[in-house]
């Protein structure tokens, strides 16, 4: 699939998707479509506060030369502007939202759900499940103006919190006295209440114990599909007074999934960095609100087999959920039905394609 048809994909699931822009892998948006989009990108810009600023003006004119690029038979080529003006869409209409989460849950009436409401609040207490499992990893960092760091995101599972081997880098070495083992850093939180404005107290928080399994490759910079970027942490609560949440159940059943099966990721964005993400303008959208707890849904682009650079046997599939850098570690679930978590999202592409491990093809 072609960057082009992505974006159209994407944004074929928005909030005014009627008839076959509803559909995966929708050819085009309607007019009326398309300007109800660029209105709804407006109102955000406005409700960010930068609607009178030349950024603002600007980031809507690149929107709309960036719809009128992808649709068929266009042959202007996309500028990294436009591709920012048609994440801004996806992002503002319903098409790939990234939610905060209150207390365990999300707001029933955020405008940016759109068509996702139903199906993610068709059984809120799953959803609520799932979020309350997942855990901000960070660490205590030595620069004031960050005392904390968030390297990550963690899910817990019946044998221990699942992230990946490249979080897990981050936050311990291996022990160089004990070949397999783990030394953790001092000042690792792991925390299942991250959330911006949380009212309910005790939220859980769990410290880590020793790395019960992991990829075998040290994981650079760059997403490689061939490795598998996995690590499995025994933890423990850090008070007796607060209980650890439950735990998620993993599909074991590799043939539930297929190509534009609907799902959701949960983790934790963090504030991108300097000409990455668009910069500034993804700052402003989202509000400047990073390293707390969002759920993302999206859909199953590419299966196990069909992965370039993919493991053999192969063990890899893709999806379009918006993420961004602390997403890692994420548990990708299932949103047709099981509430199981099929996959472990480890990179990608954010806002094209998005790399998780299929956890019923890890043995």
């Amino acid at each position: 699939m072609t960057e082009i048809e992505q974006f159209r994909q994407r944004l074929a699931a928005g909030a005014l998707s009627t008839g076959q822009e509803s559909q995966l892998g929708a050819a085009n948006l309607s007019p009326a479509r398309r300007e109800a989009s660029l209105e709804r990108l407006a109102s955000l810009i406005n409700a960010r506060g930068f609607s009178g600023d030349t950024a603002g003006r600007q980031l809507l004119i690149d929107a709309s030369r960036g719809l009128d690029a992808i649709a068929p038979g266009a042959a202007v080529p996309l500028t990294s502007a436009m591709r920012v003006g048609i994440e801004a869409i996806i992002h503002a209409d319903g098409s790939r939202p990234s939610v905060m989460t209150c207390n365990d849950s999300i707001d029933a009436l955020d405008p940016t759900l759109g068509s996702w409401q139903v199906r993610l609040l068709q059984e809120p207490v799953q959803l609520r499940k799932v979020i309350r499992a997942v855990a901000r990893i960070s660490i205590v960092s030595a620069i004031p103006e960050r005392p904390i760091r968030t390297v990550g995101t963690g899910f817990l599972t019946e044998t221990g919190l699942l992230t990946n081997r490249h979080v897990l880098q981050c936050i311990a070495v291996p022990d160089n006295q004990a070949p397999g083992q783990w030394r953790f850093h001092e000042g690792v939180i792991i925390d299942f209440g991250a959330e911006r404005a949380r009212t309910e107290p005790l939220a859980p928080r769990a410290l880590p114990v020793r790395v019960l399994e992991c990829g075998p490759d040290e994981i650079g910079q760059t997403s490689n599909p061939a490795l598998l970027d996995l690590a499995l942490i025994e933890v423990q609560a850090d008070t007796a007074a607060v209980a650890l949440p439950a735990f998620l159940e993993i599909e074991r059943d590799s043939a539930s999934l297929h190509s534009g099966k609907n799902v959701f990721a949960v983790g934790f964005p963090v504030r991108p960095q300097p000409g990455t993400e668009g910069g500034q303008i993804l700052l402003r959208l989202f509000g400047d609100v990073f390293e707390v707890k969002r759920v993302s849904p999206g859909l199953v682009d590419l299966v196990h087999g069909q992965l370039v650079g993919d493991s053999n046997p192969p063990r890899c599939f893709s999806h379009d959920a918006s993420t961004l850098g602390g997403s890692s570690g994420s548990c990708i679930v299932d949103l047709e039905g099981s509430w199981k978590v099929i996959g472990l999202h480890f990179g990608g592409r954010s806002g094209v394609r998005n790399l998780a491990h299929e956890l019923a093809c890890v043995q």
